[in-house]
């Protein structure tokens, strides 16, 4: 009896010591848990309503708890100062996606890895819920709150970004998009030509720009043949078209002759638009009259300026947005401007001075002979990035800090090299929202404009 008293309270004793065992495991797996959740949250900063109660930051990029370990850079509160070269090999390591939602045109494709860090841009809506697609581009064709994802599937480590190429003018009365069903802080940030956006996209200020300024860079000193240019299409189909049309008929009237191609005159310019023997075909004329179809329209300066002026090496003659403004992005004095003029006479007066005096003429070519002769060299020195490229950055955690636009004209020519830059890879992003869309697109607009 007292052998089977004995063995039962040995059975009792193994079975509390298993119950003590499990229950001290539960304890330190809460714990765990509980901080490791914290940390998490840490990283994040909520908002206050729908939108804004998804987190608007993103945990560091794959690289961070290696960066922890390496005495690579400096450390800064919330992140690691290094070369920008050094951030860019990290941010080789892992792939971002960026996800087009709703990509007009065909695929997209990735950006430099070497200048950008290592992100595929893609238009596969499958890949939404993929823990590597970083970033959401909606452009002008999600212009309705119903082409959006559903909300349930959005992740708070997301940025959703707003990207447009069209003016508010072409936006709001052509193609109709109102922007008022969209709530409060829905979007992240925004990719548009406007340098006030979060990630700045100008047309054409880009690499394949700069090397055709730098091919047709003397062109300006001889084989000016011809006068001036103008090719256009939208005849009418906004305001600023109408009052482009209507600049010309008084130009016309008051004496200006020049070349006109496009749709709305029934002739084409052959080569085609776009080519290497189109941008040749260009350069025998002293001015291109680059005039946008939106007036008064807050940094709108489209390819009619920068690749057919200053790429195709003859002197844009603008209309459009307001000189500060094209001053903001141009070389200096490089281009003719037609609210400085009180009458059309008085500028075909200018314009034909400029066609007989050689010298005054060449002053607006003087910018060019900053840049460098080595294209390969000019290419290499990338001093501003823009559009996705400067998104990829940002989701791999890189802050590059501001840049000065005319840096891409004046300082392309200096020894320096990019990958020296000292730059701040952070911990946590930076939080980002706009508050509302509409009112970042459409307020603040000239009256001209819209």
């Amino acid at each position: 009896m007292f052998l089977l008293l004995f063995q039962g309270m040995r059975r009792l004793s193994c079975i509390a010591v298993c119950f003590a065992l499990i229950c001290c495991f539960s304890i330190v797996s809460v714990w765990i848990f509980k901080a490791s959740t914290d940390a998490i949250l840490r990283t994040f900063s909520p908002n206050t309503n729908f939108a804004t109660k998804l987190f608007n930051a993103s945990s560091f990029p794959f690289f961070a708890q290696s960066l922890e370990n390496t005495s690579v850079g400096k450390h800064e509160e919330d992140g690691r100062r290094m070369t920008l070269r050094e951030a860019l090999h990290f941010a080789s390591l892992k792939t971002k996606i960026i996800l087009e939602w709703c990509h007009p045109k065909a695929s997209p494709h990735g950006v430099d890895e070497r200048r950008c860090g290592s992100c595929k841009v893609t238009d596969d809506r499958s890949l939404i819920s993929n823990p590597d697609t970083a970033a959401v581009v909606f452009n002008k064709a999600c212009g309705q709150r119903s082409n959006m994802p559903p909300n349930h599937i959005r992740r708070p480590d997301q940025l959703y970004i707003w990207k447009n190429e069209e003016s508010p003018s072409t936006t709001h009365n052509i193609k109709n998009v109102e922007l008022d069903d969209f709530e409060e802080n829905y979007f992240n940030a925004t990719e548009t030509y406007r340098r006030d956006s979060n990630f700045y996209r100008p047309y054409l200020a880009s690499a394949q720009n700069k090397k055709h300024i730098m091919m047709y860079r003397g062109l300006y000193k001889k084989n000016k043949t011809r006068f001036g240019v103008w090719i256009v299409s939208n005849c009418g189909g906004s305001s600023g078209a109408k009052r482009r049309m209507d600049l010309y008929r008084n130009l016309t009237k008051a004496g200006l002759k020049i070349d006109v191609a496009g749709r709305c005159f029934h002739r084409d310019l052959t080569p085609r638009r776009g080519t290497d023997a189109f941008l040749s075909t260009l350069h025998k004329y002293k001015f291109y009259f680059s005039f946008e179809n939106s007036y008064h329209c807050r940094d709108y300066i489209t390819e009619k300026f920068y690749s057919h002026g200053l790429a195709a090496g003859t002197v844009p003659v603008v209309t459009g947005p307001r000189r500060e403004n094209y001053e903001a992005v141009a070389p200096p004095h490089s281009f003719i401007h037609t609210d400085d003029f009180d009458s059309p006479k008085a500028l075909v007066d200018y314009l034909n001075y400029l066609d007989s005096n050689d010298t005054a003429y060449k002053d607006y070519f003087a910018w060019r002979d900053k840049l460098l002769e080595d294209d390969d060299l000019l290419l290499k020195h990338q001093l501003h990035v823009t559009g996705h490229c400067l998104l990829c950055r940002h989701l791999h955690g890189i802050d590059t800090g501001p840049m000065s636009h005319q840096a891409i004209y004046l300082d392309a020519g200096s020894s320096r090299d990019e990958g020296d830059d000292e730059v701040i890879v952070m911990k946590t992003m930076k939080e980002m929202k706009v508050k509302s869309i509409k009112d970042w697109w459409y307020d603040g607009e000239d009256a001209d404009c819209i």
